[in-house]
């Protein structure tokens, strides 16, 4: 199957709506590690999500648009800032990949001007820049990489008994899978511990932002 990706471009027209979603609430979560989020079903063509901020509530409504931002358009992002004031957020953030022209923002800053709320609009080169600074997000949604990650817990395994058996080099292969977890899980990295009495080392996949077990759980016999 020809994928819609290369690492550091995303052909945003070719993706289902659901899948972007998905990928760019991983996203949100990647950026906001320490905060857990609450997802919504929108209703109007998008999805929210949100996330407990230290000023307070901010939403991020994701909308999969591309082309123009045509009038009804418009009316369902209206829509969904009315639905989003109704929980008092401190920050709305549409987050789509549509760059919008003077006329388009002008529209939207019309929506949102009359309230109190901190908005912005998270256009494509917002998303194009963040994909390349996150490259494992796009080829983990984007590309089948699911038997090569489970691939790296085997290895993990296996170099895991590699160390108990005190060989020298384990770490450092330990650490070449370590950069490639990087490249291909959004939802967990691998971290080294030694244990200060004995030098003993281990590694443990760990989760990369609060609530990446409940995205992804790992069920899987070869993860450890």
């Amino acid at each position: 199957m020809t994928s819609p990706a290369t690492p550091l471009r995303i052909e945003w027209s070719r993706l289902d709506p659901r899948l972007y979603e998905d990928m760019i609430a991983v996203l949100l979560s990647n950026l906001h590690p320490t905060v857990v989020r609450t997802d919504g079903a929108g209703g109007d063509g998008g999805r929210d999500v949100h996330f407990a901020g230290p000023a307070g509530l901010e939403i991020f409504e994701l909308k999969s648009f591309t082309g123009r931002l045509t009038v009804h358009r418009v009316t369902q992002v209206k829509h969904s800032f009315g639905r989003a004031r109704e929980n008092s957020p401190v920050v709305w953030t549409v987050v789509c990949p549509i760059d919008l022209t003077r006329q388009e923002q002008d529209k939207f800053t019309a929506i949102t001007t009359e309230s109190n709320i901190e908005c912005h609009w998270f256009g494509k080169t917002w998303l194009d820049a963040q994909m390349a600074e996150h490259p494992g997000i796009s080829r983990y949604f984007l590309n089948d990489v699911n038997d090569e990650i489970i691939q790296l817990a085997k290895e993990l395994g296996h170099e895991q008994a590699a160390l108990t058996g005190g060989l020298p080099d384990a770490i450092g292969r330990l650490r070449v899978l370590m950069d490639r977890c990087d490249s291909l899980d959004p939802y967990y990295r691998i971290d080294l511990a030694t244990d200060s009495s004995s030098g003993a080392v281990s590694a443990s996949l760990v989760p990369r932002y609060v609530g990446a077990e409940r995205d992804r759980p790992i069920t899987h016999p070869d993860f450890p």
